[in-house]
């Protein structure tokens, strides 16, 4: 399946300051993390941002902070599914793509696709833009991704697919963000 603007929405979870210095190439990840989230301001995709515990593990860092919508939605379940205003927030989009990029890989961002899954909608996992403490947790997350139908993909095949084709001002903006 390819990705359809028309179709995607961004979610960005859990990227918190007290939470990325923990994670293997967090710097990465961040980058890609607001390379996503400039092209969905660009491409016109919704974009949800999650905070597990921000009471404990703060806001999110302020590069990405900065980049997302105002509404920040605060959580404790692991899947951003489990919580009620997100489960219900995503739903109103009316957006049966939803591309996902975000902490920790083995745990929230698998949960949170699984249970996407599970509801019918399509998840793409942004390989370059999600990560864990550790890569080997990154490696089993992407293989049990696999294994349930969720699409792992990088930011440029959502880059490119989003867009669907060459030239114009809109290609020139969002290619630029990887050049």
């Amino acid at each position: 399946m390819l990705i359809d603007s028309t179709r995607a929405a961004l979610l960005v979870v859990d990227v918190q300051e007290k939470f990325v210095p923990a994670m293997h190439d967090a710097d990465r990840m961040i980058a890609h993390c607001a390379k996503l989230m400039q092209a969905a301001t660009m491409l016109g995709l919704p974009m949800v941002v999650t905070e597990q515990s921000p009471e404990k593990l703060g806001p999110t860092v302020s590069p990405l902070a900065e980049l997302g919508p105002e509404r920040r939605f605060p959580k404790t379940h692991f899947s951003c599914m489990g919580d009620p205003a997100i489960s219900r927030h995503l739903t109103t989009l009316g957006r049966d793509q939803i591309l996902i990029c975000g902490i920790e890989a083995h745990i929230c961002v698998l949960q949170t696709a699984l249970h996407l899954v599970q509801r019918g909608l399509h998840p793409f996992v942004v390989a370059d833009a999600v990560t864990s403490r550790a890569s080997s947790n990154v490696a089993l997350a992407f293989d049990r991704l696999r294994d349930n139908t969720v699409g792992v993909v990088s930011l440029e095949m959502v880059l490119f697919e989003a867009l669907g084709q060459a030239g114009g001002d809109l290609f020139k903006r969002v290619t630029a963000l990887i050049k």
